[in-house]
């Protein structure tokens, strides 16, 4: 992936650098086609709005969070976890989150969270 971007970063440079607006169409042309979307949502998208509103409710200010990941329990449950950077009263500290639901359906079941003071 490091590569892509670097080899990316230097196509880039060089259309920028190339005089001729043909040749740098030319030059970029197998990434402006590319079926890839760049907006397209990420599979947890869902559940991390989910956990995001989650610590609002919990009346924590979410400075940022990350994906941990998917655990599949069984074909009639899943979690998605995500680790929360909050606030709450001046002082900061991780919050998990782990959004349970049903992968057949796509309906939650319920929502855990679990401090972590430094």
């Amino acid at each position: 992936m490091k590569s892509t971007r670097l080899s990316l970063l230097a196509l880039l440079m060089a259309a920028i650098l190339v005089p001729e607006r043909a040749e740098a169409t030319r030059i970029l042309e197998p990434f402006l086609s590319s079926s890839v979307s760049v907006s397209q949502e990420p599979s947890y998208a869902k559940w991390s709005r989910l956990a995001v509103q989650e610590a609002q409710k919990r009346q924590y200010r979410v400075l940022d969070y990350r994906y941990i990941g998917l655990k599949e329990l069984s074909p009639y449950a899943a979690e998605q976890q995500f680790k929360l950077w909050v606030q709450q009263n001046e002082e900061p500290f991780s919050l998990y989150v782990t959004v349970r639901y049903s992968p057949k359906s796509d309906k939650l079941i319920r929502i855990s969270t679990k401090e972590s003071h430094p």
